[in-house]
């Protein structure tokens, strides 16, 4: 197949490999989490573990945890601010230098219009606040959006830069 004039693009499978990291933490597997790249890291929010047939629920978590893909190296975040409640099937994308997470559905089945802020630098949660009411649901999407703006430097001159952001698409169903 070929692409640009340049450019060959090879036609092969993909292929899926697990990645050896370091942990002095026990990382649990879980599933319907949310996890997003900032910095040469990836976090990870929330989801849920195997079910509980002591408490006949699959528990859910509202951990941070982060993979720093260039010492490769998982953690446990200590994290500050708000006390978010554990949920799964939650959305989340980066802005800036946070992490925004909506809605999910919390261990007992409500399901959560919230809307959060987790700031990656200092590791801290805060709430962000509709000026209208939201109906909850779990049925969404994130996607990155890239943007071309033309910035002034000085006076007459421009100089056009992408400015790159992930927006949280909200498809109702």
């Amino acid at each position: 197949m070929r692409g640009l004039e340049s450019d060959v693009i090879e036609e092969t499978e993909p292929e899926w490999k697990n990645i050896q990291y370091e942990s002095s933490e026990s990382i649990q597997g879980r599933q319907s989490h949310s996890s997003c790249p900032y910095d040469d890291k990836i976090y990870t929010f929330g989801g849920c573990f195997m079910f509980n047939r002591k408490r006949q629920v699959r528990e859910c978590t509202n951990q941070v945890t982060v993979y720093d893909t260039i010492e490769k190296r998982y953690t446990i975040l200590k994290t500050k601010g708000l006390n978010v409640l554990p949920r799964k099937d939650h959305h989340a994308a980066i802005f800036g230098q946070s992490m925004i997470v909506y809605g999910g559905q919390f261990e007992n089945g409500q399901i959560t219009n919230e809307m959060l802020n987790f700031d990656l630098e200092y590791n801290d949660w805060g709430r962000i606040y509709f000026k209208q009411n939201i109906d909850p649901f779990i049925q969404g999407s994130c996607c990155p959006v890239m943007l071309a703006r033309k910035q002034s430097l000085l006076p007459g001159s421009e100089l056009t830069r992408l400015v790159s952001f992930n927006f949280l698409f909200i498809l109702l169903v």
